[in-house]
């Protein structure tokens, strides 16, 4: 059985006067990509961020990469955010390489990196000059500089258009394919998480727990979306339903 590269049991999280989210037990397997889906204020972002490392004020503990994770860790978790959170006074190369110490071999991985996300030619561009999934593709390469063991995804395709977010998921596949990364996503999107994940976690709103997973036998595109927790739930079933998947017996199609 493989080791997890990140596992997490989270106790309790109190924001707002609500324990948001409640108890949480999740493992992440080297190379796997799960998403983590649900209605707004379930918690998910907030369960991202304590994942990160970036929320520390919570009951309970994240392992990533072997160790404690009590702090932001770049090397071990890698971070893409629903907005790129561009410095818009750096060129696109220079925040790809944001607070690197070898200027030069930093330089060099930036220019690969972009490349790869299909931006070899824009690493001296200024972030105004950038789409939005353009921009969110340089995010992807920042997230991706210090190759880390876990990627981590906030809703990252929500704030563009149709096209340009099939676009970014094949591309996010296809790094965390290449580079042999476990990604995690939170979204409130069915059809993002059939597409991208093999697991999707569904979060019920109250009290912020996980209280479904459900295998996805062949991720891959289809049309899937819901807004509250049932329609959720029910999308991803449908979907995989439509695509004559074998369901798991906990599992049945709406």
């Amino acid at each position: 059985m493989p080791v997890p590269v990140l596992s997490a049991e989270i106790e309790a999280k109190a924001l707002a006067g609500r324990t948001v989210p409640g108890h949480v037990r999740l493992e992440l397997l080297p190379g796997e990509i799960v998403a983590v889906v649900g209605p707004s204020g379930c918690g998910k972002t907030t369960l991202l961020r304590i994942l990160a490392g970036l929320d520390t004020d919570y009951s309970g503990q994240v392992f990533a990469a072997g160790a404690a994770l009590r702090r932001p860790d770049p090397l071990r978790v890698g971070v893409m955010f629903q907005e790129p959170r561009l410095l818009p006074w750096l060129r696109v190369a220079d925040n790809v390489t944001l607070g690197a110490r070898a200027p030069i071999a930093a330089r060099e991985r930036a220019q690969s990196l972009l490349a790869e996300v299909g931006l070899g030619g824009d690493a001296d561009a200024l972030p105004r000059t950038l789409s939005g999934g353009m921009a969110q593709r340089v995010a992807l390469a920042r997230a991706m500089f210090s190759e880390p063991a876990v990627l981590l995804l906030d809703e990252p395709f929500s704030a563009v258009d149709a096209i340009a977010r099939a676009r970014l998921r094949d591309l996010v596949a296809a790094v965390a394919r290449r580079h042999g990364v476990a990604v995690l996503m939170v979204s409130h999107d069915g059809e993002d998480a059939v597409t991208l994940a093999g697991r999707v976690l569904v979060m019920a709103s109250s009290p912020g727990r996980i209280r479904r997973e459900i295998v996805v036998p062949s991720p891959g595109r289809q049309s899937a979306a819901g807004q509250g927790e049932a329609a959720l739930e029910d999308a991803v079933l449908s979907a995989l339903a439509a695509r004559g998947a074998t369901l798991p017996p906990n599992a049945a199609a709406p």
